[in-house]
């Protein structure tokens, strides 16, 4: 029983040896075939015809957005009075879309960069109306919230008054 038991021992022992070397057969001829390959498909001639080597210094133009940079200058105390109110506003209306903004960030309402961009806008006059606010932050929400948001820039920079042009005086 003894010779029985060690034979078979030494024949799956020498089966698995063999087949380890097998594997190791195989991914050798594998490596060779892939090298093989490689040296057809990329022979040092033929990767040179396939690179354009003409020296034509191409380089690429940068290209601008096509919405207006924000402006440097520093906030007035009215704009910076705006953006705390903006701020504001954007929790409470993401507190009463998502509840609350655990999982949930304001910023999905109104990114940080756009509230930004808008009170800088604001601050300098260039947002004054719902289609300026559409033109310079390109925010895909303002056709919901934009009106708004008009609102709270009229509360802060109340627009101009008309001025209608009296007739000049005429000399009776």
């Amino acid at each position: 029983m003894r010779v029985h038991e060690s034979r078979r021992q030494s024949t799956t022992s020498r089966g698995f040896v063999s087949i380890l070397e097998r594997a190791a057969r195989r991914r050798i001829r594998a490596q060779l075939q892939f090298k093989l390959l490689l040296r057809d498909i990329c022979h040092a001639d033929l990767v040179h015809a396939m690179i354009d080597d003409r020296n034509d210094n191409y380089q690429a133009v940068p290209r601008g957005s096509n919405l207006p940079k924000r402006p440097e200058h520093t906030l007035t105390r009215r704009g910076s009075q705006f953006r705390d109110a903006l701020y504001d506003w954007r929790t409470e209306t993401a507190t009463g879309l998502f509840g609350a903004l655990d999982f949930w960030p304001a910023d999905l309402l109104l990114h940080e960069e756009i509230l930004e961009d808008i009170v800088v806008f604001v601050d300098s006059n260039k947002i004054v109306s719902l289609q300026d606010l559409q033109r310079s932050t390109s925010w895909i929400l303002w056709d919901q919230y934009g009106d708004q948001i008009i609102s709270l820039v009229h509360r802060f920079f109340p627009p101009a008054p008309l001025r209608l042009n009296a007739p000049p005086p005429t000399n009776a």
